[in-house]
């Protein structure tokens, strides 16, 4: 992580450049993310430490505010963890007091991305059903977007060169589609079973 810090008069101002964002802290305090990750799918969870720049130890009280508390599983003084059930961007603000009630804050936004509808069906070509037998089958995907990417897997094991959003079964198995958004979030499909 890459820290810079910049004297202001005799206040302390530290800034954190992660992943493109810019993360300010107020005085004395930051907020520190696993892995420096700030862009989440829907569905993930994580955790928010909230730091001091001296000694951890030099604050009484903590509390954490957000724009969407209905993220929020559980705090512990400095960290909070949360579950991100809503797209969008979401702040989250760090308050610390030391004993002598000064307070310092510091807020971060995570922004959370929609997964792909994992939803595939499957046909059965017209002369192959015309002359009564069971195989090939099509899977196909039901949300189809030129930004996604698509990776077909047999019994478990991802099928060579087999990335379009349909994918003829010549054999039988258990099917999976694994579908990955722009912003690379990830779902996979239910397994179809070809008998």
């Amino acid at each position: 992580m890459k820290k810079y810090r910049l004297h202001i008069s005799l206040a302390l101002v530290v800034f954190f450049i992660t992943n493109g964002s810019l993360i300010a802290g107020g005085p004395n305090v930051y907020i520190e993310l696993p892995g420096e990750k700030t862009e989440y799918c829907i569905g993930d969870r994580t955790a928010l430490i909230g730091k001091c720049i001296f000694d951890a130890d030099e604050f009484s009280r903590h509390k954490w505010e957000s724009s969407s508390p209905g993220m929020i599983l559980e705090t512990r003084e400095n960290m909070v963890f949360v579950e991100l059930n809503e797209t969008g961007e979401h702040q989250f603000t760090y308050n610390a007091w030391d004993d002598q009630g000064r307070k310092g804050s510091a807020t971060i936004t995570l922004k959370v991305y929609d997964i792909p509808d994992n939803e595939v069906v499957t046909s059965q070509p017209f002369f192959t059903s015309l002359f009564g037998r069971d195989l090939p089958k099509i899977i196909e995907a039901i949300d189809v977007n030129d930004n996604y990417l698509y990776q077909w897997y047999r019994d478990g094991n991802k099928i060579k060169e087999a990335t379009k959003t349909k994918y003829k079964a010549e054999e039988t198995g258990s099917f999976r589609l694994e579908i990955t958004s722009s912003n690379g979030c990830k779902v996979y499909s239910q397994p179809i079973e070809i008998k």
